[in-house]
């Protein structure tokens, strides 16, 4: 065996480190950067380029991560003022994950956060646009493209905007996002304010990409898909998303799917439109062969000819645990259907309007076809009575609101925005005696294809609601757990508090004993914001408001008795919250102020006379003077002989 010096095998190492620039690990870029190597080893001598992490990460497939900035597809270290070819794009790669969201200069991973450390991926290759998409003719096609990738091709936390994908063939689709054939995951990632001629915010052509805590906002496509369009991408996997104000000419302001059976849980739609006379599908439209499963989804504010909220042509949706209210259309307010049977379970049709008024039709318009509702609180209630359906209000915390002059922007009235006071609502069940409160079907939610809870488990039933809480709950207080109506479960939090009685032993008025620890937790759902008061002016808690979970929050409860006399108290405190259930709930605290109590342990015995007889004809300021001794009235700061009668007196009295 040849023996080989460790000396040297260090310096080969060193020596091949050098060549490759980088160990597989991280990539660190920073459009900030200012000196460093910018090579991308370290924040300290990060890339000022995506685009240049990218080609390194071809060769050696890596992690990237990236701070806070506004970084272009045209640019790299060979053109650092930008190619200007609208081509350009960020290609995501298998095996790479991309990151957004660390603050300038860099950080730990500990210091990311997306939400205030923006890292915006933008095709405005001039940095000249203006509102509604003026001076955008030299953007970018697509800012992002996820073709030929596998699930491994990750991006997260980031703002992608700007694409215009305004020309012909695959450059008139998928301004934000452009997948072909791609299956990568895009978490974490606001998609906004991007054009096509089809699917403005995202394309996705034979696809079966995960996307997942992501916003689709004010994109525009000139014929369909204003948000996202789908084409032949059956495993397509939505949830968590939210679609709000995207815009169509055609149809399918916020989804438009093509022969796509797709999953789509736990999201939102709001304020969606398709724009154009005759269109479809405000906020989804699903075309020949489209059979998606929507799971705890809530549609509110979307408008379009047919079909505010939904519009199916040839096409079976399933509709489970969603709230639909507030949409508007010529034809079906709610959903809208043409040669479709729509399985419809557990789900809120309310508040939804077309040319008709508000009835059944409105809400659940199927011109040909055989629907299966089921379970579902339905305005106007009349042909699809039975099956568990009720027609009663189902009490939301607060209905939609167009302000009186429709939903969303009116193109006509420039300069006025119409969609200012647009109020979407809470649609949450608000008391647990709405009618809607555990009157669903438990074997009617469907199963967690989404993986919601990331367990791995997709056969499982879907664990929670739109708002996380677990989907099938007690609303009502029957020791039977039962699923809601609608996408959102009556959840309430629950108070626990502990203990509830405290006492509190004082040697003498003016002096407080130690600090005593109440514990407040939420045995419920949701959050518990809660706030103490007390019945009394001697009492304090630290803090005095505050936030629970399961986990119990310390709260410290003390005396102030500066300004009371010998003698027993009591005080109640009282805990509120209006987010509980059990709401307001009560704790009790006594405190006894006892003279000759010189150790403050609620008897008046052997212990007290030995300290009596050391502070016994002390003054204030000698050694050994105790102030809780001086008990006659009014004090003399001596302790003598009327001291030692009021101490008598009370010799051997029992506690409190």
């Amino acid at each position: 065996m040849v023996k080989r010096n460790p000396i040297v095998l260090w310096c080969m190492l060193l020596f091949s480190l050098a060549a490759v620039g980088t160990v597989a690990g991280e990539i660190y870029v920073d459009a900030t950067a200012t000196a460093g190597a910018k090579n991308g080893t370290s924040w300290a001598d990060a890339y000022l380029y995506i685009q240049d992490a990218l080609i390194e990460a071809v060769a050696e497939p890596d992690e990237i991560r990236v701070a806070q900035g506004t970084y272009r597809p045209d640019r790299d270290s060979a053109n650092p003022t930008g190619s200007k070819l609208r081509t350009a794009t960020f290609q995501l790669l298998n095996d790479v994950e991309i990151y957004g969201g660390f603050p300038p200069g860099g950080g730990l991973w500990l210091d990311r956060d997306p939400n205030r450390y923006l890292t915006t991926l933008t095709g405005d290759l001039d940095g000249d646009d203006g509102p509604d998409f003026a001076n955008n003719s030299e953007n970018s096609y697509h800012v992002v493209t996820a073709t030929g990738t596998s699930a491994t091709a990750v991006l997260d936390g980031f703002t992608i905007t700007a694409g215009n994908a305004n020309a012909a063939d695959a450059n008139s689709y998928g301004g934000g996002i452009y997948n072909d054939s791609g299956n990568a995951t895009v978490t974490n990632c606001t998609i906004t304010g991007n054009r096509a001629v089809a699917g403005g915010g995202m394309y996705n052509d034979g696809s079966s990409a995960t996307l997942r805590d992501c916003k689709f906002v004010g994109n525009s496509s000139d014929s369909i898909g204003g948000g996202m369009y789908n084409y032949w991408s059956d495993g397509l996997v939505i949830s968590e998303c939210t679609f709000s104000a995207n815009s169509t000419y055609d149809g399918g302001g916020g989804i438009y799917n093509y022969w796509t059976n797709s999953t789509i849980s736990n999201c939102t739609f709001v304020g969606n439109s398709a724009r154009n006379s005759f269109t479809s599908g405000g906020a989804i439209l699903n075309e020949v062969y489209s059979n998606p499963i929507l799971t705890n989804c809530l549609f509110s504010g979307n408008r379009a000819d047919f079909g505010g909220a939904i519009c199916s042509y040839d096409s079976n949706p399933g509709v489970f645990d969603c709230t639909l209210s507030g949409n508007s259309a010529g034809d079906g307010g709610g959903i809208y259907g043409y040669e479709s049977d729509p399985t419809i379970t557990n789900c809120i049709f309310w508040g939804n309007t077309d040319d008709g008024g508000s009835d059944e039709d409105t809400q659940i318009y199927v011109f040909t076809g055989n629907p299966v509702v089921s379970y579902s609180c339905i305005q106007g209630l009349d042909t699809f009575a039975g099956g568990g359906n009720i027609g009663d209000n189902p009490l939301f915390e607060r209905d939609p609101n167009d302000g009186g002059d429709g939903w969303g922007d009116d193109p006509c009235t420039p300069g006025v925005d119409e969609g200012d006071n647009d109020d979407y609502g809470d649609l949450r069940l608000s008391i647990p005696v709405s009618p809607c409160v555990d009157t669903g079907s438990n074997p009617g939610v469907p199963a967690d294809t989404a993986d919601l809870d990331d367990d791995g488990n997709t056969a499982e039933k879907t664990p929670w609601d739109l708002d996380g809480n677990a989907r099938i709950l007690d609303g009502n207080a029957d020791s039977t757990a039962t699923v809601d109506m609608g996408a959102l479960e009556f959840a309430r939090a629950n108070i626990v508090r502990n203990p509830v009685q405290f006492t509190f032993i004082v040697s003498r008025p003016g002096y407080d004993s130690e600090p005593q620890s109440l514990y407040i937790s939420n045995s419920g759902a949701g959050q518990l914001n809660w706030q103490i008061t007390f019945g009394c002016d001697w009492l304090i808690a630290d803090p005095n408001s505050g936030s629970s979970t399961l986990n119990p929050y310390e709260v410290l409860l003390s005396t102030d008795t500066s300004g009371l006399a010998w003698g027993s108290y009591s005080c109640q405190g009282t805990i509120s919250s209006p987010d509980a259930v059990n709401s307001p709930q009560t704790f009790q605290v006594d405190l006894n102020i006892v003279k000759g109590d010189f150790d403050a342990d609620g008897d008046v015995d052997l212990g007290e006379l030995s300290i009596f007889a050391s502070a016994w004809l002390k003054t204030l300021g000698q050694d050994g003077y105790n102030p809780v001794c001086d008990i006659a009235e009014p004090s003399n700061n001596f302790i003598d002989e009327a001291d030692l009668a009021e101490f008598a007196e009370n010799w051997l009295q029992g506690r409190y």
